[in-house]
């Protein structure tokens, strides 16, 4: 019979920031797929109710990267549209799949996905309130857009710290009990 060595996994309802992390890459991720997803999709698989949910946003919004997400002024958004589904995406369904699990080995996944999220939208934040894209804006522009892209940014960053403090425990840790044992083995060999 084959038995793991990995230790039995914590309910998830007992990790609450996991749950919390779980249904915020969950979000994300269907925000991803049926949203951002449209600048790529031909526009016959795109249901209309979807057509009316990034329509209305737009209209709310007025935001300049999303309405100018092929241009070339925007190249570097487009690039990070594009990583989003090549990196991010398999990452929200992974890191959402590995955390229900309670499975560390997904956290370096964890870290390279928060890590990219949060420069990312880091960038679309200073483009919009820095650059000269925000004189096209009103007040309530920005406030729907900073509505949308804040959260984006705060948890991916509250998550790049977090799992990179697990991960760190976890060599810290391993590094001490390897110590350990070669210190046990010299002992033991005298």
């Amino acid at each position: 019979m084959k038995t793991s060595s990995r230790p039995r996994p914590r309910p998830l309802l007992r990790r609450p920031l996991d749950l919390f992390y779980v249904v915020f890459l969950s979000f994300h991720l269907l925000a991803s797929l049926l949203v951002d997803g449209q600048t790529f999709y031909p526009s016959s698989w795109v249901p209309a109710a979807l057509v009316k949910v990034k329509a209305d946003y737009l209209r709310d919004s007025n935001d300049p990267l999303i309405k100018n997400a092929l241009s070339l002024k925007y190249v570097w958004f487009w690039t990070a549209m594009v990583l989003e589904f090549v990196i991010q995406v398999p990452a929200f369904a992974l890191g959402a799949w590995a955390l229900v699990r309670d499975d560390k080995r997904f956290y370096p996944l964890l870290i390279a996905y928060s890590s990219c999220a949060a420069v990312t939208t880091l960038q679309c934040l200073l483009t919009v309130l820095l650059g000269s894209e925000r004189k096209a804006l009103s007040d309530d522009n920005l406030r729907t857009i900073l509505g949308s892209y804040v959260p984006f940014f705060l948890i991916p960053t509250v998550m790049l710290v977090d799992f990179t403090y697990r991960a760190t425990s976890i060599i810290v840790r391993a590094e001490r009990t390897a110590a350990e044992a070669e210190k046990a083995k010299a002992v033991k060999s005298r």
